[in-house]
């Protein structure tokens, strides 16, 4: 059967794909200084699972709001926030995203705070993040990458939503009932080995970058797979959609799990062939994370260890002047089932107002196992409603 197309609007690919960012240079170790404490984690949703997440940060006493990126090489400080601080471009960097190759500068922070944990002289990369990172509707001062792990121990609590980190311990070890699993690096970003019908150890980068499940280079599967395929502006092939129907790492077993296939892009030339994708945030959500890279120790508490993932409702959004929009609509989905068109812009959610903004749209969303919205399409308003779903097709090898 021939698969229908949806297209991603650009802005939303743009969003989407922060999550993958992988730079061309290595990463530079930082000295570990003191114990940030335990701190709130900010979800930023930007679809039906998932998402990305931000924690509040300085630099040179300016707080902000970062993102936490495991799966990017560097720390990268938006460019208006360098210019405020008076921080002085370097080097030139070439940035390797899914997106395309961006051009950035080296600087040195003065300071970088988190919490009670403090670092000076940081090295970062200075980039404009507003091409990458505008549609996701939130202001974001820079990202948070691998190297905040070097000798540090991360503790993420994606049920309480919370971020700890301090100093690495001598002797590394998993609290009770949290379960150990080997950790690899490269680059300095963490490395994990999943199995699935896809291949038994297959490594993966551990993204917080990625807000979805798992994500996959093209090159690591065989061509024809059977994807529901997207078109991306710029890309040479379609993206294509699929779930898996069970991923284990150690004590973590997730039925039903969305994957998308990148088609060729500049990060399968950064990547070595035996990195062959990403696991991102929905696939850990309501786990708890130890991360000691130096040591190579995972810690995983998850409770219940086995769990399936939510299905979706196959609807891309977009901010519009005045409300949010559907972009696009997956063919087979509750969203397609249900006439929604691209174009239709969202006014109300379950008998009221519609949030004004993106992020705060998939926020309300994303709680909920069935939506009841009204749309306006023209000059016409009608209710539609929708029950989340697996409508993916299964991945094959």
């Amino acid at each position: 059967m021939k698969a229908a197309r949806a297209r991603l609007a650009s802005r939303r690919g743009a969003g989407a794909w922060l999550a993958l960012w992988l730079l061309a240079c290595a990463a530079l170790p930082l000295r570990a200084a003191g114990d940030s404490g335990v701190l709130p984690l900010e979800r930023v949703r930007n679809g039906d699972i998932g998402g990305l997440l931000m924690v509040e940060a300085s630099v040179g006493g300016e707080r902000g709001h970062w993102l936490l990126d495991t799966g990017s090489s560097e720390h990268l400080i938006a460019a208006d926030l360098a210019d405020r601080l008076g921080l002085q471009g370097g080097a030139v960097v070439t940035l390797r995203t899914p997106v395309g190759a961006q051009r950035g500068r080296r600087v040195s922070l003065p300071d970088l705070r988190l919490g009670e944990a403090t670092q000076t002289a940081v090295p970062a990369v200075r980039v404009d993040l507003q091409p990458l990172v505008g549609a996701l509707g939130v202001a974001i001062d820079g990202v948070l990458g691998a190297p905040l792990l070097a000798g540090r121990m991360l503790r993420l609590d994606l049920a309480q939503q919370t971020l700890a980190l301090s100093p690495a311990p001598p002797r590394p070890a998993c609290r009770e009932p949290a379960q150990r699993v080997e950790l690899d690096s490269h680059r300095g970003m963490p490395l994990i080995r999943l199995d699935s019908v896809l291949g038994s150890g297959q490594a993966h980068l551990l993204d917080t970058g990625n807000p979805g499940a798992l994500v996959r280079l093209a090159a690591a599967d065989a061509a024809g797979d059977a994807g529901l395929p997207i078109d991306v502006p710029g890309a040479s092939a379609p993206l294509r959609l699929s779930r898996l129907s069970e991923v284990r790492l150690g004590p973590l077993r997730r039925e039903q799990v969305p994957v998308a296939r990148l088609p060729g892009t500049t990060l399968r030339e950064a990547l070595p062939a035996s990195i062959v994708g990403s696991a991102g945030v929905a696939l850990f959500d309501g786990a708890l994370l130890a991360i000691d890279l130096d040591a190579g120790l995972l810690c995983i508490e998850a409770v219940p260890a086995s769990a399936a993932l939510p299905g979706g409702y196959g609807m891309l959004l977009a901010q519009g002047p005045l409300a949010p929009r559907v972009a696009g609509v997956l063919p087979g989905s509750p969203a397609a089932r249900a006439g929604l068109q691209a174009g239709d812009e969202i006014v109300r959610l379950e008998g009221r107002a519609a949030p004004h903004t993106l992020p705060m749209l998939w926020q309300a969303i994303a709680q909920r196992g069935s939506l009841e919205m009204e749309v306006r399409r023209g000059a016409a308003v009608q209710r539609v409603r929708l029950e989340r779903a697996y409508f993916l097709p299964l991945a094959n090898r």
